[in-house]
């Protein structure tokens, strides 16, 4: 557990510091050039979401109708935003249910929560590899012809903190991300091969990392059930083996 704790730092890190390298410097060694976002390479250009871009809502079906989530679509909503992509959800709905009181967004969306708490210390992203739809406090973000689907969420991330400027606090509270500061949001974009190329490089460290969580989570599984029934006496020390004891021994 403690060696997939170590891994899980140093893939994160190396994650953090492969965005910052690639959106500032790319992968060419060309000369880069200064704009308002910092330094990127000087054949990228920067551009607004609005106009590589199109944009979706999303809603709430009806708590009332219990039948509306019965169904095979997933319904993601701002809890779901732990991962940068998703393929699947906790909650789904009815064709019916989508037609009431959702949208369905297509595979390549690129979900953004826009309002809620979470908002106080996060902009969470993520990307839709499958048709998905999504409650009213987020916003889907289509790209066009122009842009990678996998190179927009990695240039939203990098740019997260940037992003994160642009949260406010509505009339009653809520921390909130206005529909026309995405829509105004600019990233810096190379050509298409590029932008795959880059997309490549960190969903290789991403996968990386997802391995080494799912393996942690599975140790740690096994931990506790191990502890509680070593605890409730379902089995006793000796019943482990003298291998493994000696095993511990040679490794302390």
């Amino acid at each position: 557990m403690e060696q997939q704790e170590r891994l899980l730092a140093t893939t994160a890190e190396l994650k953090k510091t492969l965005l910052h390298q690639l959106f500032t410097q790319g992968i060419r060694h060309e000369p880069q050039k200064q704009i308002d976002i910092g330094p990127v390479p000087e054949s990228w250009e920067l551009v607004k979401l609005s106009d590589v871009c199109l944009f979706q809502t999303g809603g709430t079906p009806s708590k009332q109708r219990p039948d509306y989530w019965e169904g095979n679509i997933p319904w993601v909503s701002p809890k779901d935003m732990k991962r940068p992509r998703l393929a699947d959800v906790k909650d789904h709905i009815s064709q019916e249910a989508l037609e009431e009181g959702s949208k369905l967004a297509p595979a390549g969306s690129i979900f953004v929560v826009v309002r809620g708490m979470i908002l106080a210390k996060d902009v969470p992203v993520a990307l839709a590899e499958v048709p998905m739809a999504i409650n009213q406090d987020m916003r889907a973000i289509i790209p066009g012809s122009r842009l990678q689907p996998a190179f927009l969420l990695y240039a939203m991330v990098a740019l997260k903190r940037k992003l994160f400027e642009k949260v406010g606090r509505s009339a009653h509270g809520t921390m909130t991300l206005m529909s026309s500061e995405i829509a105004d949001f600019q990233i810096p974009m190379p050509d298409k091969e590029t932008q795959q190329e880059i997309a490549s490089a960190i969903e290789t460290v991403e996968q990386k990392h997802a391995l080494v969580r799912r393996k942690h989570a599975a140790l740690t599984a096994l931990f506790r059930t191990l502890l509680h029934q070593l605890m409730t006496a379902q089995i006793r020390l000796n019943r482990l083996g003298n291998s493994i004891l000696d095993k511990s021994k040679t490794e302390i």
